[in-house]
């Protein structure tokens, strides 16, 4: 049975092999260890106790040089045009962010573009939206804990789309860019937060 509560699916890897005596290869170990480290934002985002021996037990068996290099070396000069159209087109309302991407996004992206615009101190809750195809790729990181993002992308995909997640972050699609309006779904996020 999958812990749902845990931090990253790097985690249950990890403790098959835990679990089994398993002798993990060095190159899956270092795998596990940026995705465990990725999903839980250096184990500062919803982790729990098992992250943590996950976590301790890969760095035994991982080359950490490199792991550290993936880490830290995550996006591209190519990328940076993103990061200014964030600074550029950001919108807030009190301690709510979001942008949209109408050129497309890879989705990977977003999600460090999230925890980008998370990372001012005056936000708590960023979503992004990227015109990906035909269809709209949602991106959402969240650090008030009395909200769910997870709760947020199913509500505005309901119907229209598909998501998941957990509280601090989910993401999810809108099948067609044609059901996409702006204005309001972000109108339904305030009052889903209860911001006006």
């Amino acid at each position: 049975q999958i812990d749902k509560e845990l931090g990253s699916c790097s985690t249950i890897i990890t403790h098959y092999f835990m679990d089994d005596e398993l002798t993990i290869p060095q190159d899956c170990a270092t795998a596990l260890t940026v995705g465990l480290s990725r999903d839980t934002d250096l184990l500062t985002r919803k982790v729990t106790d098992k992250d943590i021996e996950a976590f301790h037990y890969l760095h035994k068996y991982s080359d950490t040089q490199t792991a550290n290099s993936l880490l830290r070396n995550n996006i591209q000069l190519s990328d940076f045009g993103f990061f200014n159209k964030s600074i550029k087109d950001l919108k807030t309302v009190d301690n709510i962010a979001w942008c949209y991407y109408e050129d497309g996004c890879d989705t990977n992206l977003m999600g460090i573009l999230g925890d980008f615009i998370l990372s001012a101190q005056e936000i708590e809750f960023s979503i992004l939206f990227a015109k990906n195809s035909n269809a709209i790729s949602i991106s959402i990181r969240n650090e008030n804990p009395l909200w769910s993002a997870a709760d947020i992308i199913r509500n505005i995909t309901d119907k229209i789309g598909a998501g998941g997640g957990h509280n601090e972050m989910a993401g999810g699609v809108i099948f067609s860019w044609k059901d996409f309006d702006l204005k309001l779904i972000t109108q339904r996020v305030q009052q889903l937060l209860n911001v006006k």
